[in-house]
């Protein structure tokens, strides 16, 4: 069985943007937020909060599996 599927936009972190992180890891998920944050809106977004807006995305099965 594969790990859980996250997900945030910036959006959820208030931002009108669509930028959007998807991973089965959540420090990346963290990480590339904060990173665009910082290059796009020139802010910076405490790690709680993103954690605290990830969405974790129902496990799908494989083709052929």
């Amino acid at each position: 069985m594969s790990a859980m599927l996250k997900e945030i936009r910036c959006a959820d972190a208030g931002f009108d943007c669509g930028f959007l992180v998807r991973s089965h890891d959540t420090n990346e998920v963290v990480y590339t937020l904060r990173q665009h944050a910082r290059r796009v809106h020139e802010t910076e977004i405490e790690r709680g909060v993103i954690e605290e807006k990830i969405l974790v995305l129902p496990a799908t099965r494989s083709a052929g599996t």
